[in-house]
């Protein structure tokens, strides 16, 4: 039921960005057409880059979804860039339909500009319209009126979100529970006997969705419960505690007629994102490799023969995407020595690095021609960091969901690295705060986390923190 609410928020919510969309773009070639300010050749065959736009809201649809989960807080930063998402996979089908058709008559500027007026169209909309949907659709005789039922603590999750279910149209009245809850705002109607006595509360106070949930036993009085509020016409949504079982968010994965629970969202799994991706590493390590690795290789060999002689680049083992070995090309920075001491972290002064291999670890040169990797498709431009095969034998051991890391490509640069854990890692808390951070980009990556990683990334380069050594 709350899921149908959901649905019908968001199809309104697409069809009305997608309407503008569409407005937007024909009243761009309006005034094109009567100012001819970029020189269009048009026909009706233009209309035909309409069907970028659908097509970028059904891959957002997720950010959609969650636009409209934060009606009470929203959120600039996140509705732009949702904004950002839709722009960039209509250019990417825009300019897919305009190589396809070969369309020699249509201005790219004019489509440029197009893509730029609506980014700014879409973040207002993604910003405003969920508030306005919301109210506009659960007001009056289409709320319900709920009450909570159950035994033991209120999960946190069911707490939160019972706090905000008035967004969806949901007025949760009061509890019925076998002891009292901390919920200020929410009456305690009873304990969980006077379920039964009232009838499940529903002559009395008119109740149509009741939210269930149970700690360990009263298994046949919960069952009861339940039984009463449905046959007394009450909806029923019973809360799962597998999370605190498994110690883990777990994830509803229907396919057909059969149900599973997991415990990781893999945005990543999906071709169209895998090939946003890919798009992204192309576009930015092919000018890298070719404009920059030539002249920096040749300095760096320079300096290397003066400070340290040896091999310009450092090669090493490293587990890729579901653990799969491959070679990991760096500048090396250290000075030649016995291969067991690769195994130790760097640390702060460490004797083995010479003065250029200093400058180019604190600015992360030394990991550009990982950008060949990254061409090459064994990486990723962003995403985890590989460890030392050796390490990720250690540190599996500090955190249980460690090797989750290797659901996608490693990463030149990623999440972890711009948010405070770059560089050695000199306890368990590193460990897991890193990890922890990758499985965040894992299971919530966006085409604009994707920009955002590369562009704090950029500025750390020029700016960089002090724990780059």
């Amino acid at each position: 039921m709350i899921e149908q609410r959901m649905r019908g928020c968001l199809l309104a919510l697409m069809m009305t960005i997608g309407l503008a969309n569409g407005m937007l773009f024909l009243f761009y070639l309006m005034v094109e057409e009567r100012f001819a300010i970029y020189g269009l050749v048009s026909d009706l065959r233009i209309l035909v880059y309409l069907c970028a736009i659908p097509v970028s809201l059904v891959y957002s649809s997720d950010q959609l979804r969650e636009s409209l989960r934060r009606v009470r807080a929203p959120s600039l930063w996140h509705s732009g860039l949702t904004a950002l998402r839709i722009a960039l996979i209509q250019a990417i089908n825009i300019f897919g339909i305009y190589f396809i058709l070969k369309d020699v008559g249509l201005s790219r500027f004019f489509m440029l500009g197009y893509l730029a007026f609506g980014l700014v169209l879409n973040l207002f909309l993604i910003y405003a319209l969920p508030t306005l949907i919301t109210r506009f659709f659960f007001k009056d005789e289409h709320n319900l009126r709920a009450i909570l039922y159950g035994f033991g603590e209120l999960p946190d999750d069911l707490r939160a979100y019972v706090a905000n279910a008035e967004v969806m149209g949901i007025q949760v009245i009061g509890y019925y529970a076998d002891q009292k809850l901390n919920l200020p705002k929410i009456e305690w109607l009873g304990n969980t006997r006077e379920v039964m006595e009232c009838e499940g509360g529903r002559k009395r106070l008119r109740v149509e969705l009741v939210f269930a949930y149970r700690g360990e036993g009263h298994e046949e009085q919960f069952r009861d419960g339940i039984d009463l509020c449905m046959r007394r016409g009450a909806r029923v949504h019973v809360y799962s505690n597998l999370s605190s079982t498994f110690l883990d968010p777990v994830k509803v994965v229907a396919d057909g007629k059969v149900l599973f629970f997991t415990f990781h969202e893999e945005p990543l799994q999906n071709p169209i994102n895998q090939f946003m991706k890919r798009v992204v590493d192309v576009f930015i390590s092919l000018p890298v490799v070719v404009l920059v690795l030539p002249p920096l290789t040749a300095l760096v060999w320079l300096v290397q023969r003066i400070q340290s002689p040896g091999p310009v680049f450092f090669k090493q083992t490293r587990y890729g995407m579901n653990r799969r070995p491959f070679t990991i090309y760096k500048y090396r920075t250290m000075h030649v020595h016995d291969r067991k001491l690769e195994g130790i972290q760097a640390t702060k002064g460490d004797s083995r690095i010479f003065g250029f291999g200093s400058f180019l670890r604190k600015t992360s040169l030394d990991e550009f021609p990982q950008f060949l990797n990254a061409l090459r498709g064994s990486m990723s431009v962003v995403g985890p960091r590989p460890h030392l095969t050796l390490h990720d034998d250690q540190f599996e051991k500090a955190y249980r969901r460690y090797r989750s890391r290797h659901y996608v490509k490693p990463g030149i640069t990623g999440l972890a690295q711009v948010t405070g854990y770059r560089g050695e890692m000199p306890d368990e808390a590193a460990v897991i705060g890193r990890v922890q951070r990758d499985l965040e980009y894992i299971t919530q990556w966006s085409i604009g986390t994707e920009i955002y990683i590369v562009l704090k990334t950029a500025w750390q380069v020029l700016f960089p923190p002090k724990s780059a050594y």
